[in-house]
């Protein structure tokens, strides 16, 4: 998609089990970038930012973290209006994250004690305490503001659907990049890499970004 509406060439390497191997043949040379996300990147790989090993090239999602502040999100990248409409539709994934959500049909009194059950989770101090243990960022949406941006995921034309169904069949030989979940897409630096829902009806509760 990027090499679509960005004008980059990347390869997308998929045959790679899980995140290990995928690091591994980065760190071989087999590919050149892959992408995690910015949480684990911190949690598992303090030594590859210490030592900057690793460049820091685009976050996929839709808002932009706050850790990364130089970092350009996909959208950052738009060179016009509709460019923009659909990086912004790839990135709207990264918005609903790990949600929490109930079945349709819920009683409206039902849905706001969930609700404020899950918000106040998310502010107690002893899972705060072990968020931090864990050295992930937690990231909480209310469940107001997760409904809402769920029900505008279905507002994109659908002009729009069939670009971005063509642009993920357009393939570009380039740089290797091994296939991972939307973050935080990095390479070594050594290697010079550059880079210049169906759910309307549940009721959502509210999201965990992470883990």
């Amino acid at each position: 998609m990027l090499n679509t509406v960005v004008g980059t060439k990347l390869k997308l390497i998929s045959g790679y089990s899980g995140t290990g191997e995928a690091r591994i043949a980065l760190e071989r040379g087999e590919v050149d970038a892959m992408s995690q996300p910015w949480p684990i990147i911190k949690a598992e790989l303090p030594h590859w930012l210490r030592e900057r090993k690793i460049s820091l090239l685009v976050q996929t999602g839709a808002d932009k973290s706050p850790g990364l502040p130089d970092v350009p999100r996909m959208i950052d990248l738009a060179r016009n209006a509709d460019d923009l409409a659909l990086l912004a539709l790839f990135s709207s994934p990264s918005t609903i994250g790990r949600s929490v959500v109930a079945p349709p049909g819920l009683p409206p009194e039902r849905v706001a004690e969930l609700r404020r059950a899950f918000i106040e989770t998310m502010r107690d101090p002893a899972f705060l305490q072990d968020v931090e243990k864990s050295k992930l960022d937690l990231e909480p949406l209310a469940g107001e503001a997760l409904q809402a941006a769920i029900a505008g995921s279905g507002n994109f034309s659908a002009e729009l659907i069939a670009r971005a169904q063509r642009s993920q069949r357009h393939a570009t030989d380039g740089r290797l990049v091994a296939a991972g979940s939307v973050a935080a897409a990095f390479a070594f630096k050594h290697r010079g890499a550059s880079l210049a829902p169906r759910a309307a009806h549940w009721m959502a509760l509210g999201r965990r970004r992470w883990p």
